[in-house]
């Protein structure tokens, strides 16, 4: 039996939920980790522990990383995930994390799914990965509106509210850190859907 990474699960009970609830933004930690139960895509039960810390920060892309970085989750708010798209916003550490599950690693029964991601569900691209626009926090095209309502100061997807530009939760050990301001050399942040110079911070 292959053996089927905790964050390929996690990735599959994600992607189960957007095809199963299609006009859902995003769905909790809760329910994820409901889904992976009910999907038992290792075949095997009970659930493994590692299931749910991956839910909640090891697979997500804009949450600072621990010993895993993938990014197959994005934080949209407290508590809530979604599937992540290329162009998402991304903790620097986890630019070059990977985003799908491995097909040969995958069992038969689920790759029908990252076929069904490629074509539908990343966007223009079909899931070819963009670092630059993930490091800029600039969300993808089918998910935040793209990169002219980004320079426009405009928001996400129609009645979402999501902002287009939103940057990852730095942790204690970003360059910076303490909540926005200047990155590493000085460089503007994305906060919000607005580029702040570190000139303008006020000290």
């Amino acid at each position: 039996m292959l053996n089927l990474r905790v964050a390929d699960e996690v990735w599959i009970a994600t992607a189960l939920l957007h095809r199963q609830y299609p006009d859902r933004a995003d769905f909790s930690v809760r329910e994820i980790v409901r889904r992976a139960e009910t999907a038992r895509a290792t075949g095997a039960e009970p659930l493994r522990p590692g299931v749910q810390a991956h839910a909640y920060g090891h697979c997500v892309a804009n949450r600072p990383p621990g010993p895993g970085r993938y990014r197959m989750l994005v934080e949209t708010a407290t508590g809530r995930r979604r599937l992540y798209r290329p162009g998402d916003p991304c903790h620097p550490l986890r630019a070059r994390g990977r985003h799908l599950p491995d097909p040969a690693r995958v069992p038969p029964a689920w790759r029908g799914l990252i076929a069904w991601y490629r074509a539908e569900f990343a966007g223009p691209g079909g899931g070819v990965d963009d670092p630059v626009l993930a490091l800029a926090g600039i969300g993808g095209a089918a998910a935040d509106g793209g990169l002219a309502a980004w320079r426009g100061g405009g928001r996400g997807a129609a009645g979402s509210g999501a902002p287009t530009g939103f940057f990852f939760s730095p942790g204690p050990g970003d360059a910076g850190g303490g909540g926005g301001g200047a990155g590493a050399g000085g460089e503007p942040r994305v906060l919000g859907h607005r580029r702040v110079s570190p000139a303008r911070r006020g000290g």
